[in-house]
C-alpha cells in the first residue's frame, strides 16, 4: 500500500524513488475532483512507470450532475478556467468530470481506456427532511499498455 499527497510539489520526485514496474494495480478514489489542472495529468504521468505492463487503474470520482455538483453551482465560486470546477468557501478546489474528459486525460498519459462511464443512483437526504437527490459518479478502468 502506498499513500501519497498528490497535491504536494514533491509528489513526482517521491514517485521516481519507488522504481519501475512495481505494482499490478492502482486505485484513485475521489482524488481527481480536488486536483486543479495539470495536477491530474501529473498524477497519471507519475503513476504510469510504477505499474507493470497490463496493470489496471480503477478511478471513481464525482461526475457532472452529481448532487454535490448541483450544490456547488449554487454555493461555490466558479473557476474561470474550467466550466465544471469551483472553489469552495473553505478554499478547497472541487471539479466534476465527464467521461470524455477522463478519456482524453487517460489517452494523453499513455493509458488505454478499458471502461469509462457514469454510474448514478437516487436516494433521499435524511438531513434535509427527506429531499430526493441523485449521485452521479464517474467510474473508469485504465490499462497500462
Amino acid at each position: 500500500t502506498l499513500l501519497a499527497d498528490v497535491g504536494s510539489p514533491d509528489f513526482p520526485s517521491a514517485m521516481e524513488g519507488l522504481g519501475h514496474d512495481q505494482f499490478d494495480a492502482a486505485m484513485i478514489l475521489f482524488v481527481l475532483e480536488g486536483l486543479p489542472s495539470p495536477q491530474e495529468k501529473n498524477l497519471l504521468t507519475a503513476l504510469r512507470p510504477l505499474l507493470r505492463p497490463g496493470s489496471l487503474v480503477a478511478i471513481r470520482d464525482y461526475a457532472v450532475g452529481d448532487f454535490t455538483h448541483i450544490r456547488a453551482m449554487n454555493r461555490a465560486r466558479p473557476d474561470s478556467r474550467l466550466p465544471q470546477a469551483f472553489w469552495r468557501r473553505d478554499g478547497r478546489y472541487l471539479k466534476f468530470l465527464e467521461p470524455e474528459t477522463l478519456r482524453e486525460l487517460a489517452n494523453s498519459t499513455g493509458f488505454e481506456v478499458v471502461e469509462c462511464r457514469e454510474v448514478s443512483r437516487s436516494g433521499v437526504e435524511k438531513r434535509s427532511g427527506g429531499k430526493p437527490f441523485t449521485r452521479v459518479f464517474l467510474h473508469a478502468v485504465l490499462r497500462k499498455g
